[in-house]
């Protein structure tokens, strides 16, 4: 099927369609539905290296593998993500081997380098070579199900079509490829490094700490939950009686208020229009876990909750899957591309991870010659390594990239404000750069994660499964896990580098002095982790690793977090009032909406609000009555509210808007560029700065600051000035976005769950693609859901996307939710209808069956 009658026109946000381009569609869809779609429940019966394999479909579409061989699953596995999930594998593949404006046209080239310059193709071939037989028998057998299925099939998936794409088959390293850019996008200590040493150079050292902390001293709750306890470090011998001294390396001190960057010359007219970059990469990022030992159960064996936090897609990155392996039946969500269940629960045990935020990377500033054959290092100048890429654009001449390498790792360069308010967050850190960086990472010498995981799935022993769970080099994370036999334990993951200081790895490090360089890794044996602890739970929201009289200081430059503590009230509520937990326990838990971080500051605001309510109204006459009313009502609502974050409350309405525009007060003079603010007011770190910010206004302490910009006006501070203004800018959104019907001021009326997909979420066939529900929750609940502002709607396109609960009794059960569906088929009945249950808070139920059938 000629697409040329589609062309660009489909792929521009208000272009012209042509009438041919729509008959073009309705001819090719109906040709799928009527021809092409499967039997989507249908059993199937492969054989693979002749040995047979069937996969069979419950009532929700999940595949249940039985082979005669661990190989022939792998290969059923591959089979199955090729019929529901082929666009998406080949989307991630694209994205990850910088190979996107292939597909999608000229306008992805710029995200094409950035993904280049990582490196991820490039490393992903080497970490084949130290692969395990049987990761490579399963990751070869997997692959080649995949390519089976897209070889056989009588015609592509629908987006294959319409973008006018073949599938090229897939090889094993690309494969590994995207697992590796999963574990990169779960390490979150190179964009915090960037987004730091941006803020010390801007407002200078002592502010950019007071705003990003490296200390328990700025938690508004007044304490910091640690997942590793004090008691478990001196069990470990890891726990230092002498606390480290905050003391900044002399590099890192050259960073106070230094010069800024002189603005960067861009072509501004070569980027008028990047409307179909992906804003949101189908990547991991934050997660909740919490582990509960059976001393503190119903069933007296132990519980695991774990929901991972992404940034949601159409169809979401997870996809739950059965494999009926030698060593038993293994249940959970894998990620198309690759041959794996990533958290889920085997015969043995269950697992799942959350980012550990443990400093497993370092950002080296870099010194390079303007011929970019040389990079300055130890007093002389050394070759750079260079490698050549060609950059196929569709309907355009390909382009030749070239990226550099340098002993400490990736050579990042820069990127222009412009380019990055249309591309991913993940990758606008790099417009606060100033020069080009090296990225140094445990994976681009070695990583064994596929090893690691497979292992894990295939342990029996508690003491296969600890080996295997420490051998996630490249990721950090904490790995929670619960066992038959007992054990419950979190481990932190992820190769970390011996340093003088854990304060040189939270900022730019001198790239230039070779005493900055990587000599050691930190052993296994001296890392985070606890097992069993006393208190018999363990709760990891992304906080805090350890306390900090741990031996070099490891984990503890990360955030506090407000799902952490509130996971932590519930259950030691559960347990004073001597009652057990049981699953319905867990799922109340993870569809929590209690927003905490609101209770602990909106009384505060109230207070402000009565003390100084008379004095800024007396001398802020520009308001009309109507608003002076106005404002004077979301007032009462906060002071009603229960501090439920549910879809149909007007409590968070008022609060999430409010803090939005609060932050939107702040920051103002030093990033003018909302994009660059953006990175730094949305961090959990910004939010304990601004409590604090209210808790201090309210002892009349910061009512003045630099920060805050504001109408001049000497009866009121600025800061007090952007708290009262951004409150009735809250009222005016309301009215402008909800209108005057008070019935519709819920937060789910102004915020929406997307679930946006590549690339279709920009064109005219949107309706089909993309899918959205009301907003549960915000940033700070259990529930979470991270919301940013897009065409003056709140969406929230970050949140737990997949959920499990594994109770590890005789049922050898699974609870699991899905916020979309299995499949990424859009005219399939699979493709949402995980949304409705998922909005409800309901689960499906996995319970293993008795199998006909055995391994060889």
């Amino acid at each position: 099927i000629n697409a040329e009658y589609m062309g660009i026109y489909i792929m521009r946000k208000g272009g012209f369609v042509f009438l041919s381009g729509l008959v073009f569609v309705v001819l090719v869809v109906s040709v799928y539905i009527a021809f092409v779609m499967p039997d989507e429940n249908k059993p199937i019966t492969l054989r693979y290296h002749g040995k047979d394999v069937k996969i069979e479909f419950d009532e929700e579409h999940v595949p249940n593998i039985t082979g005669e061989t661990d190989p022939a699953v792998y290969y059923a596995l591959g089979y199955a993500h090729g019929q529901d999930r082929l666009w998406q594998i080949n989307m991630l593949r694209a994205l990850t081997m910088g190979r996107m404006s292939e597909i999608l046209g000229d306008r992805l080239i710029e995200l094409d380098k950035v993904f280049l310059n990582f490196g991820f193709g490039r490393v992903a071939k080497e970490g084949l070579l130290i692969a395990n037989e049987y990761s490579l028998n399963a990751l070869s057998a997997y692959v080649e199900g995949i390519n089976c299925y897209a070889k056989n099939a009588r015609m592509l998936p629908i987006e294959f079509q319409l973008t006018n794409t073949n599938f090229e088959l897939l090889t094993t390293h690309e494969a590994l490829t995207i697992g590796m850019f999963l574990c990169f996008s779960i390490s979150a200590q190179w964009y915090t490094t960037i987004l730091r040493t941006s803020l010390a150079q801007e407002i200078g050292l002592d502010l950019a700490e007071k705003i990003m902390p490296l200390d328990d001293s700025y938690s508004i709750f007044g304490r910091s939950l640690k997942v590793v306890s004090e008691e478990q470090l001196k069990k470990l011998g890891i726990y230092s009686e002498k606390k480290e001294k905050h003391v900044r390396p002399e590099f890192v001190r050259k960073l106070d208020q230094a010069n800024r960057r002189k603005e960067r010359v861009q072509d501004e007219a070569k980027i008028e229009n990047h409307d179909l970059l992906m804003k949101n990469i189908p990547s991991a990022g934050l997660s909740n876990s919490w582990v509960i030992h059976g001393n503190l159960t119903a069933t007296g064996k132990p519980i695991l909750g774990v929901d991972p936090h992404i940034f949601s897609s159409q169809p979401v990155m997870f996809s739950m899957a059965i494999l009926n392996l030698k060593n038993g039946s293994v249940a959970g969500f894998t990620m198309p591309g690759m041959p794996a269940v990533m958290f889920g629960r085997s015969n043995y045990s269950s697992w799942g991870f959350t980012t550990s935020f443990v400093e497993n990377m370092d950002v080296y500033s870099l010194k390079i010659d303007a011929a970019r054959k040389n990079y300055f290092h130890d007093g002389a100048w050394k070759l750079l390594k260079r490698y050549e890429h060609l950059i196929k654009v569709k309907k355009s001449e390909s382009i030749l990239h070239y990226t550099y390498e340098t002993h400490h790792g990736a050579v990042l360069f820069p990127i222009s404000k412009a380019i990055a308010k249309h591309m991913p967050d993940m990758i606008q850190y790099l417009s606060l750069l100033d020069s080009p960086v090296a990225l140094n990472w445990i994976a681009y010498s070695r990583d064994r994660s596929l090893d690691a995981i497979l292992g894990m799935m295939n342990a029996q022993s508690f003491s296969e499964l600890l080996h295997y769970g420490q051998m996630f080099d490249s990721s950090a994370e904490n790995l929670a896990f619960a066992t038959v036999d007992g054990h419950i334990g979190v481990i932190t993951s992820g190769t970390v580098p011996k340093r003088e200081s854990i304060i040189s790895s939270a900022y730019i490090r001198d790239g230039t002095n070779k005493s900055e360089d990587w000599v050691e890794q930190i052993p296994e044996k001296d890392m985070p982790r606890t097992i069993d602890p006393k208190e018999g739970y363990i709760v990891s929201c992304n906080n805090k690793i350890a306390p900090e009289t741990i031996k070099g200081r490891i984990g503890t430059t990360g955030p506090i977090t407000s799902r952490s503590i509130r996971a932590d009230e519930i259950i030691t509520d559960i347990i004073k009032r001597k009652e057990k937990i049981d699953t319905n326990v867990m799922m109340k838990m993870q569809t929590d909406t209690l927003d905490i971080y609101a209770r602990e500051i909106v009384p505060y605001i109230l207070s402000l609000i009565d003390k100084y309510n008379s004095t800024f109204f007396d001398y802020n006459t520009q308001y009309t009555k109507k608003e002076r009313e106005g404002f004077h009502e979301i007032v009462n609502i906060l002071k009603k509210w229960d501090y439920e974050a549910s879809s149909n409350s007007r409590g968070a309405l008022v609060f999430n808007v409010w803090t939005r525009e609060f932050k939107e007060t702040i920051l103002l003079d030093q990033f003018p560029e909302q994009p660059q603010r953006k990175l730094i007011t949305n961090s959990y770190f910004f939010l304990h700065f601004m409590g604090n910010l209210i808790k201090n206004m309210s002892k009349g302490v910061n009512l003045d600051m630099d920060l805050c910009l504001a109408q001049p006006n000497k009866h009121i501070g600025s800061c007090l000035y952007s708290m009262f203004e951004s409150l009735m800018n809250t009222y005016r959104y309301i009215i402008r976005s909800v209108g005057e019907n008070r019935n519709n001021w819920q937060w789910g009326t102004v915020c929406s769950i997307v679930h946006p997909h590549t690339p279709f979420s920009k064109t005219f066939l949107k309706f089909l693609f993309q899918k959205e529900r009301p907003c549960t929750g915000s940033v700070n609940t259990l529930n979470v859901g991270k919301s940013t502002v897009e065409d003056d709607r709140y969406e929230t396109s970050f949140y737990g996307t997949n959920r499990i609960i594994a109770n590890m009794d005789a049922t050898e059960s699974l609870e699991y939710s899905s916020g979309s569906g299995q499949s990424g088929n859009p005219f399939s009945k699979f493709y949402f209808d995980g949304s409705a249950k998922y909005k409800q808070g309901k689960y499906s139920h996995y319970q293993k069956q008795l199998s006909s059938t055995t391994q060889e």
